[in-house]
């Protein structure tokens, strides 16, 4: 029972620290899954917020990020918010083959109905000059969105008009 309680308060400053990411104030988030980490040092999550707080703190040495990253997989080697933020940080780096590869394993594994996943791998394929794949890629993403509530599509449109009129 006590396990339980455990990982309920985990996830619960995990959720602060997600809204604190959101709002920019990143001490803040820090000091979330600081808590977070006390309770559940062997948990992904974690080590996920760990990475995305590092990612926007160190823009220039990604480095801490990595190891974060790298900590979440490999407890949950599946973990889908890792492989989606890695692969954002991937592309960031110009490292677009290590973000596809990420973001195809994640969309045929637990990613195949996020919306988020499609949606950067339509990105990394636009990017190669794969504009069949970005173009399915993106519609798949719309028809998640569309079925999933709480979704909007106005990041989708951007990233069609980009898009060569060509693509069938």
């Amino acid at each position: 029972m006590r396990e339980r309680w455990q990982k309920l308060l985990v996830q619960l400053w995990l959720m602060t620290a997600s809204t604190f990411i959101r709002a920019g104030r990143l001490d803040e988030a820090g000091k979330a899954v600081s808590e977070a980490e006390q309770l559940g040092l062997v948990d992904s999550d974690v080590w996920q917020h760990i990475g995305r707080i590092a990612s926007q703190r160190h823009t220039t040495d990604p480095e801490t990020a990595l190891e974060a990253y790298h900590k979440a997989l490999t407890l949950d080697p599946e973990h889908l918010g890792t492989h989606i933020d890695l692969a954002s940080l991937y592309m960031g780096l110009d490292e677009w083959e290590v973000a596809q590869g990420l973001l195809e394993r994640a969309t045929k594994a637990r990613g195949w109905d996020c919306a988020e996943a499609w949606l950067l791998l339509g990105q990394v394929y636009k990017h190669q000059g794969s504009f069949k794949e970005a173009k399915e890629s993106l519609l798949y993403a719309i028809d998640i969105s569309d079925a999933t509530p709480n979704t909007t599509t106005s990041s989708f449109t951007s990233l069609f008009d980009q898009l060569p009129r060509f693509v069938a």
